[in-house]
């Protein structure tokens, strides 16, 4: 009877592993597509004053950052395409230094992510020092070239809002998203430790 029950709980984990295993990517991140990328859209007051429509902003811009950030690191990093792909990148950054960029470029790479796909994003603030910060949780799914899904990580971006006068628009002054800092992401052990890989 026991030898059953294992049997059976063995083949339900076989059906779930290949099942999480033969999920593909089904976004649409093309050099087509990436190319109309930018960080150019502004936020009147409102749009931002819910936790829930922040949190879609900012899913929005991971993924287009994502998406450019992956068609970078599939490319040879030299020629004209690859170079507008990063210029497009450090618009979405505050400070657009490359200690900041190339990482996650790196990142990239080191996972042979050719598709990402963010996910159960949840922002929040956090007072340091004396500062208000702002900060996203998120998840990011990746898949390789083939589509194929290899993992997920755990990730956290701060943010920051500032304000940038639209004079022709009904307020003098809307909002524009920028990212300040991706934290590192963790080690490969920690990931499987964690049960986050699969």
């Amino acid at each position: 009877m026991k030898t059953k029950w294992i049997l059976n709980y063995g083949a339900l984990l076989l059906v779930i592993f290949f099942f999480a295993c033969s999920e593909k990517y089904e976004g649409n991140n093309s050099i087509e597509n990436v190319k109309y990328n930018s960080n150019k859209t502004t936020y009147a007051p409102m749009e931002i004053d819910s936790v829930n429509a922040r949190n879609y902003i900012i899913k929005l811009k991971l993924q287009e950052v994502y998406d450019l950030a992956t068609n970078y690191a599939a490319g040879n990093k030299d020629t004209e395409i690859d170079q507008t792909l990063y210029n497009q990148l450090k618009e979405y950054f505050e400070k657009p230094d490359s200690t900041i960029i190339e990482p996650l470029i790196k990142e990239m790479d080191s996972l042979s992510a050719r598709y990402v796909k963010i996910v159960k994003v949840s922002s929040d603030k956090e007072i340091i020092d004396q500062d208000t910060l702002d900060f996203a949780d998120y998840s990011m799914l990746y898949y390789n070239k083939d589509k194929r899904y290899i993992g997920s990580l755990p990730k956290k971006v701060q943010y920051v809002l500032k304000e940038t006068p639209v004079p022709q628009k009904k307020f003098n002054s809307e909002f524009k998203f920028y990212f300040v800092s991706f934290a590192p992401f963790p080690s490969l052990n920690d990931s499987i430790s964690s049960g986050e890989i699969r």
